[in-house]
């Protein structure tokens, strides 16, 4: 009905602190998952993403994801890959957009024991990330 539409337009407006954007190498993280990600982590997470996606097409395929199984030490048949890609795909098309991939990683920092497997992607996130070496270096030759 007309007036449960009002209310959802209320409830549904952004609260000033949801505002933030994380934004890094024109990569955006989800709205839902600002809070997630501290802009460190935000970089190394599509730092990440960049190193898995070989082909540089901003999405990964079943092979891309077979070598991230296969970085876990899990199982990383085609069977196995497609298997993730029905967990994480959310749109359905056979690959893993970043959004995607912001999604998942979440989940693992968060614990999700379905993908308990993949704690190691979630940890190198807080590893000495590549971004703060690469910016030392630049310092050093000025």
């Amino acid at each position: 009905s007309m007036d449960d539409l009002g209310v959802g337009v209320d409830i549904n407006k952004k609260k000033p602190k949801d505002e933030h954007k994380l934004e890094y190498n024109g990569y955006v993280c989800p709205q839902e998952y600002v809070n997630e990600y501290t802009p460190m982590e935000f970089e190394e997470l599509v730092t990440q993403f960049e190193v898995y996606d070989v082909d540089g097409n901003g999405t990964l395929d079943g092979f891309e994801i077979q070598k991230i199984l296969h970085e876990m030490e899990m199982d990383f048949s085609i069977d196995a890959a497609k298997e993730f890609l029905e967990e994480v795909d959310e749109d359905g098309s056979g690959l893993l957009e970043f959004a995607e991939f912001a999604a998942f990683i979440a989940k693992v920092k968060g614990g999700n024991p379905k993908f308990k497997g993949f704690s190691k992607l979630a940890n190198t996130l807080n590893a000495t990330p590549v971004s703060l070496l690469e910016d030392q270096a630049k310092q050093r030759d000025f």
